[in-house]
């Protein structure tokens, strides 16, 4: 289910970024794309929060 949630957010980022590059070049457009890649380091921490958890889970169960 989190994983789920986590591509949805991905495919969010994606969208966001391709209304981002369609403004005119300028602050407003550098300032949006800066403001996605955050989001998109953000995610791909989350996902590897939710990979080192899922590999613990599984290490615990042997």
């Amino acid at each position: 289910m989190r994983s789920a949630r986590l591509q949805d957010l991905k495919e969010m980022v994606e969208t966001l970024a391709a209304t981002a590059r369609e403004l005119p070049s300028g602050q407003d457009h550098h300032n949006a794309l800066r403001e996605i890649e955050k989001f998109r380091v953000r995610i791909t921490a989350l996902q590897a929060f939710d990979l080192r958890g899922a590999h613990a889970g599984l290490s615990a169960k042997k």
